[in-house]
């Protein structure tokens, strides 16, 4: 015994000591593994040994994890937030709803909320647009944005009530937080967490469903099996939150109203977009009235549909001059805001005299851009000396608003450059939105003439592929007949149509009131005119000619060609012999056509986009004399339009020509009401035609 406790002893103490005694045993075991892996490798000779596959390792089954205490912990802690939302959201559709049907319709409201809110909010089913509890919904925050950011565009959002609503929603926040601080919270109790849980097992609420806890809450409140605890806490809450709802409900009015107005301001004041039946042969009363109607209807076909922040984008026009345009406004806006610009006065200002008008001058031109010249850096002193940059800068100024490029001052120019700030910014705002209107909708293939600019252009795919110079109605006033009023008789008017005949070689039949008032002058002076101007009478009324035409040749006012389309005003595109016109940076000389500086081109193009061009026999009619008429096969779209600003591709602005003030009258805040007719001006118009080239 004594020596197996000492043997033990010695062994726990150092259990090295028994290694030499193992080592053989370990070596005999390394040896015996070395011989039979070389005894299954074998000398090459013998066949590969065969190797059982591994059988793979089963992966233990999932353990199911019960989803539903989850969901019933979820539902716990948003209750209290729910039940206050969806309280909020119900008290303020009631409210809303009452406010909506004892609003009256206005007879000067187009958006009246009997014609557009009862659609919203009135049907079964309907529901907040825009808020969510007594927070603003993701689709309210992106409404308020969209139209927030509507000043950029050139909008009057006094009608999007913007202060108004910015002020409630800082109430609404407010009386959110007292409500927070000093109520009661709503917790679920025992009875409720369990019934909520029994509801979930038997499939009355689905664990998956998206909106669990929503559909969780609605069940509780009408299970008689549940608890009245929560019931009655939500009447408790009801009380406290009167003044929230009522907050809620206006600003739900307000941002529907503003969304109304905004889209009919963006898109829908525009027929273009629209097939509405008739609605040319209407008066503009009547038309507004269609296209507010169609509005109506078209928003509360798509409003349960569209997501509204991007529905509102998708209004915003698409033209390129249109966006081209905004970063112009937004400029002119900053310059106003900035306080704008001296108002000069006019003064001679003559090379290299110095005068204190001309130190005023220079820095009326920096604050646009044009002084000093491009490429040159500001002085650090600006004199009264004026020098070459000066005048470069006014040639400048003159170039961009179709003025003679003198580079010195004259009564044009200073009429131009005398304008405020706010009026030049309120200039651009107005051909912003024109843009709005532009009926060239989603045509790929058109000319389109812009009476301010003075030039036709045509397009295809978005791309320009003609420009050049045309002469458009003068400014002289006369009686118009359909509305009795003394305006400007000969104004181009702004239309579109279709052109389906290129005449070559044109006769002239002249209009009644050119013929009294040109044509028998001239004849009183001289009694060969008619032969001498090439005039043949075709009708007379005693010794009267009381209908007159003009045959082809160099004296035709109609030149060798025009393009006809289908109009009211009897008005139509023509070459000229009168080429002089085209050197006038300005051109308003005819009496309503078109005077086209490249009219062979225009009809080569025409001719060759309807599959007709051939040019030795197009030759051959032209030198041959006679009239004759191309009928087209498409008719070619065509616009006349009125746009006064316009931004080249590199970015220059042009100030155009308000030829006929429709631009000054539209100014906001502006009406233009030209005076009745005298029954001496209406019977003098009734002997006489509005249909001139």
């Amino acid at each position: 015994m004594e020596a197996f406790f000492m043997t033990s002893a010695v062994s726990t103490q150092n259990p090295t000591l028994h290694q030499p005694r193992s080592r053989p045993c370990v070596a005999r075991v390394l040896l015996a593994l070395l011989m039979v892996a070389v005894a299954a490798m074998g000398c090459g000779e013998s066949e590969e040994a065969v190797v059982e596959p591994t059988k793979p390792v089963e992966a233990p089954p999932p353990v199911k994890v019960d989803p539903i205490p989850g969901v019933v912990d979820t539902f716990a802690r948003s209750v209290h937030g729910q039940v206050m939302a969806e309280l909020v959201e119900e008290m303020a559709l009631k409210e809303l709803r009452k406010t909506v049907k004892e609003t009256k319709a206005e007879r000067y409201d187009p958006f009246a909320y009997r014609s557009v809110l009862r659609r919203f909010y009135l049907e079964e089913g309907s529901r907040l647009r825009f808020f969510r509890g007594a927070q603003l919904s993701e689709v309210g925050l992106g409404t308020l944005e969209n139209l927030r950011d509507a000043r950029h565009h050139g909008l009057n959002v006094k009608n999007y009530h913007l202060r108004r609503i910015d002020k409630a929603l800082g109430r609404l926040m407010a009386l959110t937080m007292e409500a927070e601080l000093d109520g009661d919270r709503i917790e679920l109790s025992d009875a409720d967490r369990k019934r909520a849980e029994a509801l979930l097992r038997a499939g009355v609420v689905s664990p998956d469903d998206p909106d669990v806890t929503t559909r969780l809450l609605d069940a509780l409140l009408t299970d008689e099996r549940a608890s009245r605890t929560l019931v009655e806490a939500r009447n408790s809450a009801r009380k406290r939150l009167s003044k929230q709802a009522a907050l809620v409900s206006d600003i739900e009015a307000d941002l529907a109203d503003a969304f109304v107005h905004y889209a009919w301001d963006m898109h829908f004041r525009n027929p273009i977009w629209f097939e509405l039946p008739g609605f040319d042969d209407k008066l503009a009363d009547e038309q507004e009235d269609i296209l507010l109607d169609n509005m109506r209807d078209k928003l509360a076909e798509r409003i349960d549909e569209v997501d509204i922040p991007s529905y509102m984008r998708t209004l915003i026009p698409k033209n390129e001059q249109y966006w081209r345009l905004l970063p112009v406004l937004a400029r002119y806006n900053e310059i106003v805001a900035n306080g704008g610009w001296e108002r000069l006065k006019k003064v001679e200002l003559k090379p290299g005299r110095r005068h204190r008008a001309a130190r005023a001058l220079k820095k009326r031109l920096a604050v646009e851009g044009y002084y000093p010249p491009h490429g040159k850096p500001m002085p650090d002193e600006i004199t009264d000396l004026v020098d070459d940059d000066l005048s470069a800068a006014i040639r400048e100024y003159q170039r961009t608003h179709l003025l003679e490029e003198t580079g010195e001052t004259n009564r044009w120019f200073w009429h131009e450059i005398r304008r405020s700030a706010e009026e030049v910014r309120d200039l651009v705002e107005v051909t912003v939105d024109r843009w709005r209107e532009t009926r060239i909708g989603h045509d790929p293939h058109y000319i389109w003439i812009n009476v301010p600019d003075y030039h036709v252009e045509v397009w295809k795919d978005g791309e320009r592929q003609l420009r050049f110079k045309v002469v458009v109605g003068n400014t002289d006033m006369g009686c118009d007949l359909n509305r009795k009023r003394w305006v400007r008789i000969n104004a181009t008017p702004l239309q579109s149509g279709e052109i389906d005949q290129i005449v070559v070689n044109p006769w002239w039949s002249i209009p009644d009131r050119i013929r009294r008032e040109e044509i028998l002058p001239e004849v009183r002076k001289n009694p060969d005119y008619f032969s001498d101007a090439g005039l043949q009478c075709l009708k007379y009324s005693g010794d009267e000619c009381v209908k007159v035409r003009r045959a082809p040749g160099g004296k035709n006012p109609l030149g060798r060609v025009k393009f006809l389309f289908p109009n009211i005003h009897n008005t139509f595109l023509h070459d000229t012999p009168h080429e002089k016109f085209f050197t006038f940076p300005r051109r308003f000389f005819s009496h309503g056509c078109m005077r086209l500086e490249k009219p062979l081109t225009l009809a080569e193009y025409v001719l060759k986009a309807d599959g007709q061009w051939d040019e030795d026999r197009f030759k051959r009619i032209l030198e041959r004399g006679h009239e004759y008429t191309y009928k087209l096969n498409k008719p070619f779209k065509l616009h006349v339009e009125y746009f006064s600003h316009r931004v080249d591709d590199d970015g220059t602005v042009f100030f155009l020509h308000d030829v006929y003030n429709h631009d000054r009258y539209r100014r906001r805040g502006k009406k233009f009401e030209p005076r009745r007719c005298t029954p001496d001006e209406v019977a003098a118009a009734l002997r006489g035609d509005t249909g001139e080239p």
